[in-house]
């Protein structure tokens, strides 16, 4: 499977960009081009790296995934002893096959030449050079390599390759829990780059210095463009000008092209009303379709674009829905545009029946819906501002201490209230609310917050029980240390339970004393293996 050894490779170059960003460790797999020269060392060191990799299950982020791999390394190395190859490692499959293990290995724990350590300079100055067509590429390839696997161990999907119009290739296999394994990093991949995607105008290699294009944007070498250090969001009025916002704003309605070039703004600048794009078929999870040309036989297609924002209505439905482009692809015979979208797969309410619609708005233009950004001169402070709002401040000291942040449904999604603004949560309620996103959210999922929420120890089997329980209690710990509205953990219970009613399944008691208040929250749940 050369397009799934291929979507490993690029698997790598993702994991090692990240880690250039955050400067964190680096393990094997984020340099696959120096594996191929370690058969010797991992043959002659694999007992004790076996025991090494065995204690670090419960702290990786698929448990069940590298306790396969390392199964299966085990059972490969014992059989090169009886069917020797010259160099095992050499094969383009090998990191493909024993991912996890190479994941968890750091690079600065094995001796590495100074050959190798050339090979990993260069690779990090690589892959810091990515751009936002690297990632869109990547993309293509770790959903190519997953729909190609799936199909070719019987997991195909006929409203899937339906959709997305793609012939499957032939069943070759029977689905076993490692090709399972497999398809789980890929499909995690994916998830990672539309989260890049959506943030991209965060990474260094698309960003671009606004000022520095303002004689070429405004179209006039003597123009006067101010230097400015910082900047604050703010809405417009509806009906406002650029000019008018810029002397309510910034004082002079000449600085209008300050703000349009702050936030890359081209003619017409605004445009309030947007264009209103039909659906040609009921909407699918997340997916619309749209014709390929307008009532004016206009075509559609450039008018999207990937990280685009727009919104979805119908006759039916009272409010608008806000999503993202993550891909757009258009079939070649008809000229019906697919477009995929951020957000919940709930898109089946959008109908024809209801005059279902998208309406978006002309490229680098903005509009009262959307903030903007007013470029200031006061430098950013580096103090952290810790203000309380007003209507905490006549509350209890540890009610105040609890924070204020967004209410979160049970399905953990933002709360709104009737008049379609964000719904706030506070007071012991929040502090409630963040033990459980702590405690919900799975260790390693975040990828710029890889410390965060509780250790996956689900696939643990009898024989690690005690490991699972432990890795738990610190996690656990570690949790609430660490969040300064909790004072400790006055209690901690983690229980194995294997009965009628709880099968296989660690309970967990919990109770944690609030910052500055006697106040306890119990919190019970249940973990099962």
């Amino acid at each position: 499977m050369q397009t799934v050894d291929k979507a490993f490779a690029v698997t790598a170059d993702l994991n090692l960009w990240f880690k250039v960003r955050a400067n964190d460790t680096l393990m094997l797999s984020d340099v696959p081009s120096i594996i191929s020269g370690r058969w010797v060392y991992f043959r002659d060191q694999w007992n004790f790296f076996k025991q090494q990799l065995t204690d670090k299950i419960f702290t990786y982020q698929n448990p069940a995934v590298l306790e396969q791999h390392i199964e299966d390394m085990d059972r490969f190395i014992m059989s090169q002893k009886t069917s020797p190859v010259a160099n095992p490692f050499s094969s383009s499959d090998i990191l493909t096959k024993y991912y996890a293990v190479f994941d968890v290995i750091e690079i600065n724990s094995i001796p590495v030449s100074q050959e190798e350590n050339k090979v990993i300079e260069q690779e990090l100055t690589r892959v810091n050079k990515f751009t936002k067509t690297d990632f869109l590429q990547m993309k293509v390839i770790f959903r190519q390599a997953r729909d190609e696997y799936s199909d070719q161990v019987g997991g195909t999907d006929a409203t899937y390759n339906t959709i997305y119009d793609r012939s499957p290739v032939p069943e070759l296999t029977t689905m076993s829990i490692s090709d399972i394994n497999v398809m789980y990093i890929l499909h995690e991949s994916i998830q990672t780059i539309d989260y890049v995607l959506s943030n991209i105008y965060s990474l260094e290699t698309t960003a671009v210095d606004p000022f520095a294009l303002a004689k070429t944007n405004a179209n006039n070498p003597e123009i006067e463009i101010g230097s400015y250090s910082s900047g604050v969001m703010t809405r417009m009025i509806y009906g406002e000008s650029l000019q008018s916002l810029a002397n309510r704003t910034l004082g002079s309605p000449d600085k209008w092209i300050d703000i349009a070039i702050a936030n890359g703004l081209k003619a017409p600048y605004i445009d309030e009303e947007g264009s209103q794009i039909p659906l040609v078929s009921t909407a699918s999870k997340n997916i619309i379709n749209v014709a390929g040309t307008d009532a004016n036989g206009d075509t559609n297609i450039n008018k999207f674009y990937i990280n685009q924002v727009l919104y979805i209505q119908s006759d039916t439905e009272t409010f608008q829905d806000q999503r993202t482009v993550q891909s757009i692809r258009e079939i070649d015979i008809s000229g019906e545009i697919i477009i995929e979208l951020s957000g919940e797969q709930d898109l089946e309410k959008y109908t024809l029946s209801d005059n279902a619609y998208v309406r978006v708005f002309e490229p680098n233009t903005i509009n009262s819906g959307f903030y903007i950004l007013i470029p200031s001169s006061e430098p950013l402070s580096n103090d952290t501002k810790q203000d309380v709002p007003f209507f905490l401040r006549s509350s209890a000291e540890d009610i105040r201490q609890c924070k204020v942040d967004l209410l979160l449904t049970d399905d953990n999604d933002i709360a709104f209230t009737p008049s379609s603004d964000l719904q706030m949560q506070y007071g012991l309620d929040n502090a409630a609310q963040a033990i459980k996103l702590k405690l919900e959210v799975s260790q390693g999922s975040l990828k710029r917050h890889s410390s965060f929420g509780l250790v996956n120890v689900t696939g643990a089997k009898t024989t690690q029980i005690a490991a699972a329980k432990e890795a738990l209690t610190q996690s656990i710990t570690d949790q609430i240390s660490v969040d300064p509205r909790f004072e400790r953990i006055e209690q901690l219970n983690v229980q194995y339970v294997n009965s009628e009613q709880y099968a296989n399944t660690v309970l967990v008691q919990l109770q944690v004393r609030l910052a500055g208040s006697s106040t306890v929250v119990p919190i019970t749940f249940s973990v099962t293996l």
